[in-house]
């Protein structure tokens, strides 16, 4: 296993080589399709305890490269030739989300300016998956449903 987590009140997260394997963080699991990603959730509120939290930001990046990026192997060692250019591209983030209240929240993606889209994210069975690809998005908003 080559990958560490991130474990406190205000903050769950997992960092490195996580294909497939189910990561059980407290009330949350998380179980990502990526051989390596960064998924982090956040309270946005200033007190920071995700057990009471209103709104939570998720945010999930995986591996990414300027365009026209290239390495060559030399000697064994990879070596950057060409730094590339703009666009960056972003490998997608696809991973399932359980939370053991997911029904009292809504799951929006939000734009690359932290804006909410039209895509709000079905939960079953308290889970529900992220997907840059079909998202489009690095960033997510779970917002407690309000009653």
């Amino acid at each position: 296993k080559a990958y560490v987590t991130v474990n406190t009140p205000a903050s769950k997260g997992i960092i490195g080589c996580i294909e497939n394997e189910e990561i059980e963080l407290n009330e949350w699991e998380i179980t990502c399709d990526n051989r390596f990603a960064v998924i982090l959730t956040t309270d946005l509120a200033p007190a920071g305890n995700l057990r009471t939290a209103e709104r939570i930001l998720l945010t999930a990046v995986a591996r990414g490269r300027n365009s026209g990026m290239t390495y060559e192997t030399i000697d064994g060692k990879k070596i950057l030739t060409n730094k590339g250019t703009r666009p960056l591209l972003l490998e997608p983030v696809r991973a399932r989300i359980t939370l053991k209240s997911a029904d009292e929240f809504q799951v929006i993606a939000l734009d690359h300016d932290g804006a909410p889209t039209e895509h709000e994210l079905p939960i079953k069975e308290n889970s529900f998956i992220i997907d840059g690809e079909k998202y489009r998005t690095i960033y997510y908003l779970i917002e407690k449903k309000p009653h």
